[in-house]
């Protein structure tokens, strides 16, 4: 199976360095087909690498030319995602990519783009990837117990997850950062309340 010798290393990569945000890359087509399986082996991939495959997905899917996503705006989005994730045992950024590569295959496996619209497909790939931003590593039983600041501000109803939505949002806000920058206000705002239910959704409880 193909593995992270496809691309460069992209280690230095950061936001403040816009001119590498224009690399050049190629993954193969062994990889590009490897990623719509159940067997695609994550673990072969650094986080700095995953950001390539999750592009990817944006790309097969056609999201980035319907909704006309600079590849510049694209990078920078999946580089502050990452960053936003915090190194805990599980709900950090290869949970993320787990999560969409699910997502990937059941669309594919499911044939859902000639079901959902490209709107649909754009929603549920960014949440998937969003869906556990600035994870903590404990709970909503954790945080509403121990009185946590996060679960004082949200009132103990799915801190965690109107938390996940926040960052989301925050990162969103900035246009070097938004994917979604191309979209209408009133469009924008329809996106921004279906992502709300998908994430608040992953609260179990």
């Amino acid at each position: 199976m193909a593995g992270p010798s496809d691309v460069p290393d992209i280690q230095k990569y950061s936001l403040s360095e816009g001119t590498k945000l224009a690399l050049k890359y190629s993954l193969s087509e062994g990889t590009k087909l490897a990623l719509k399986t159940l067997q695609f082996d994550i673990w072969q991939w650094e986080p700095d690498k995953i950001i390539f495959l999750l592009e990817e997905m944006y790309i097969d899917l056609g999201l980035m030319e319907e909704f006309n996503i600079p590849e510049e705006t694209m990078k920078r989005f999946l580089l502050r995602v990452k960053d936003s994730y915090r190194d805990v045992p599980f709900h950090n950024f290869r949970h993320s990519f787990c999560v969409t590569q699910m997502m990937y295959v059941l669309i594919h496996g499911c044939k859902l783009n000639t079901v959902f619209t490209k709107l649909d497909l754009m929603i549920l790939i960014t949440t998937c990837i969003c869906h556990d931003l600035d994870h903590p590593g404990f709970d909503n039983y954790y945080q509403i117990n121990a009185k946590t600041e996060l679960a004082k501000r949200y009132k103990d109803l799915s801190p965690l997850e109107n938390h996940h939505c926040s960052v989301m949002f925050n990162i969103l806000s900035n246009p070097d950062t938004n994917i979604f920058i191309n979209l209408s206000q009133d469009l924008f705002i329809q996106v921004r309340a279906e992502m709300m239910i998908l994430i608040l959704g992953t609260d179990m409880s």
